[in-house]
């Protein structure tokens, strides 16, 4: 009797406000979404029905990087694992071994990296966006083998390359922080490239020498900090192969490498524990250099210079001892 009673209620309570047979009443009217009619009167229909601030907003077309990956079907921000610290020699020896590793590695989860920035800058340099075209181009091709599309992949990176010059010839975009971003970038490409070494090589050097140029106190955004940090590792190893002090080891370097520390991180390119390693590591070059110098040198050493190196050695052992204790 209560439940039948209720219902009485709630029908008479819909016959005076008109809406008594009627289904679907909080769907929105079809006539929100016709073209050609004037705003003024939709809301007119709207008063009293919808509330206009439930409107659901139309989607942004899509344009610049969006368009780009939307057109491609591959969204280039799944390499990002990729631009870290840690991809150097030994990444580039094991894909070009096996390809198909880097189907794995797309597929992984994405660490944070300068790729991060790339979105918004898509469109304000050529040389970048050229880059991502190019290196966006030679994953497809190798996740999706295609012999006839490899010479429109060859094609993208001359293009790429020819507008990389270009802009390091322009004394005004040599050293902005898109033009760096884009050597890393084709350096990545060769990374990809099962015979691309000696060209991986140049890019990183080329990379490393506009780090250099850049200098210590050019750093400051998040995007040039993670552009920085990328190529950390590859610096020092490059430098301990070819015999030559890093200049890693200088101290405005090393303030800069304190400068990018996210306190908070865990474990990540910037967090305490991966750049305190970072700057330890960069001493080994010169460590090398002077020991080779020592060792190859038919002359003997003057014996107040051989204690000084000996005990410098001695203190970056303890160093590498203590960051093991305390990480």
């Amino acid at each position: 009797m209560i439940r039948k009673q209720a219902m009485k209620q709630t029908s008479a309570a819909r016959k005076r406000n008109g809406n008594y047979g009627k289904h679907n009443l909080r769907q929105y009217p079809i006539f929100l979404y016709e073209k050609g009619e004037d705003t003024a009167i939709i809301q007119d229909r709207c008063i009293g029905k919808v509330v206009l601030s439930e409107l659901i907003p139309r989607s942004p077309s899509a344009k610049g990087f969006e368009l780009t990956c939307s057109k491609a079907n591959f969204n280039v921000l799944l390499l990002s694992s990729l631009a870290t610290l840690h991809t150097c020699r030994p990444v580039r020896q094991l894909l070009s071994q096996d390809p198909s590793r880097l189907v794995v590695q797309l597929q992984a989860h994405r660490r944070c990296s300068y790729f991060t920035y790339i979105p918004s800058r898509y469109d304000d340099v050529a040389c970048l966006r050229d880059a991502i075209d190019c290196v966006m181009a030679r994953t497809k091709q190798i996740v999706s083998p295609d012999k006839a599309s490899e010479r429109g992949v060859i094609r993208i990176y001359v293009t790429a390359l020819r507008s990389l010059q270009a802009a390091l010839n322009d004394p005004e975009q040599r050293l902005k922080p898109e033009v760096l971003c884009a050597t890393e970038i084709l350096a990545l490409y060769e990374l990809l490239d099962p015979s691309g070494e000696a060209a991986w090589v140049r890019h990183a050097a080329g990379a490393a020498r506009l780090i250099q140029l850049r200098g210590p106190r050019s750093f400051k955004t998040d995007f040039e900090k993670a552009l920085f940090v990328a190529q950390c590792i590859s610096i020092a190893t490059e430098r301990v192969l070819n015999s030559e002090r890093c200049f890693l080891e200088q101290n405005c370097w090393q303030e800069t490498l304190r400068s990018v520390i996210e306190p908070k991180a865990l474990i990540t390119d910037r967090s305490e524990t991966v750049i305190s390693l970072t700057m330890l590591k960069s001493f080994l070059p010169g460590a090398f250099v002077d020991v080779t110098t020592v060792v190859c040198n038919n002359r003997h050493p003057d014996p107040e210079y051989l204690d000084s190196l000996i005990i410098r050695i001695r203190r970056l052992r303890d160093d590498f001892l203590e960051w093991n204790m305390r990480y």
